[in-house]
């Protein structure tokens, strides 16, 4: 069986040195004075405080004036219920290329292969490099402004490289397909359509939570079809970038890159979003509410995996401490 590791971002375990570091503090405190029928405790406030009838201190209210999760979600609502499934790409789009770049954290690398899987699913290849390839798809990072503009700058070395696909599939065909730059991930969630610059931007913005959508997205782009499933797609650009707290992607088997097949060692996400609310972090803003896949997909994946030969498993989660398989009907 593989072995089980878990892994969440910027947390680093200190337990071990924190019980050393309370044991050693322990041996310092003053020890009980014992009488015949009388302990003195070796903190007199704690005895005041049992006798005094001054109510406690309240605590200072927590600050809601600033934005919540709903600034950050189109017009304020939850996307309408829809099925969460993989609509292939249409026969007259089939057989297009693809390039992934991966820019961050765990996640997006895991997320990656969820991409690579959508698309692989749809009847597309994946291009060995980007100059043969009729899309370009980059995984961005958002937590620093320094991530920021490094896709900025990847932005424009593509915008000036070309319009139109290019390479040996192009030369075949006789006809030079648009070619379409995007941009996933957490930069997208941030910027949102912000990034559909026509000098120096995207022509496809996808959020975390949109991957299934790419498929009939790029076929849309590529037939100029105005009628978009969201209402927000017009023949030259396309955006999602709502959040929606139901997708997990349970039903999707990550695709590894051709240079992780065959590893020993895969990530393996088990939730997504975060709850936290720290002031520093963007990530709720960017991935939503946490919500956890089931067990049962999980232990799946696992399974697959251990068939392929994988020896390490690294569950991923930006707090895998709050995973909770709701669906099993359990409280805890």
């Amino acid at each position: 069986a593989p072995l089980l590791c878990v892994s969440t971002p910027h947390l680093h375990s200190t337990m071990s040195r924190s019980r050393a570091a309370a044991h050693a503090a322990s041996s310092l405190l003053p020890r009980p004075t014992t009488f015949a029928n009388l302990t003195i405790p070796s903190r007199p406030s704690a005895l005041l405080r049992n006798h005094s009838s001054s109510p406690a201190p309240s605590r200072r209210p927590l600050d809601r004036t600033g934005p919540s999760l709903a600034d950050f979600i189109r017009g304020g609502a939850p996307p309408p219920p829809e099925p969460l499934g993989v609509a292939p790409i249409p026969q007259s789009s089939a057989g297009g290329t693809f390039h992934l770049t991966t820019h961050g954290c765990q996640m997006n690398e895991s997320d990656t292969e969820i991409v690579r899987s959508v698309l692989l699913s749809a009847g597309m290849a994946e291009a060995p490099d980007e100059n043969n390839a009729d899309v370009v798809l980059t995984n961005t990072c958002a937590i620093r402004d320094g991530a920021e503009k490094k896709i900025w700058r990847r932005l424009e070395k593509l915008r000036a490289s070309g319009s139109t696909a290019t390479g040996d599939r192009a030369e075949d065909s006789g006809v030079g397909r648009k070619k379409i730059i995007g941009v996933l991930g957490c930069m997208a969630s941030r910027i949102k359509e912000g990034l559909l610059d026509p000098e120096r931007g995207a022509d496809l913005v996808v959020g975390p939570d949109g991957y299934r959508k790419l498929p009939k997205m790029l076929s849309d782009l590529w037939d100029g079809d105005a009628a978009a499933a969201d209402g927000d797609l017009d023949p030259l650009t396309a955006a999602h970038v709502i959040l929606d707290g139901r997708e997990v992607y349970d039903d999707i088997l990550p695709a590894p890159s051709p240079s992780r097949a065959g590893g020993v060692g895969r990530f393996v996400s088990v939730m997504r979003g975060c709850n936290n609310m720290c002031s520093y972090c963007i990530v709720p803003f960017t991935r939503g509410r946490e919500r956890s896949r089931t067990l049962a997909g999980v232990v799946e994946e696992v399974r697959r995996l251990s068939d392929e030969g994988v020896k390490e498993v690294v569950l991923l989660g930006q707090n895998v401490n709050s995973y909770h398989d709701k669906s099993s009907g359990e409280g805890g």
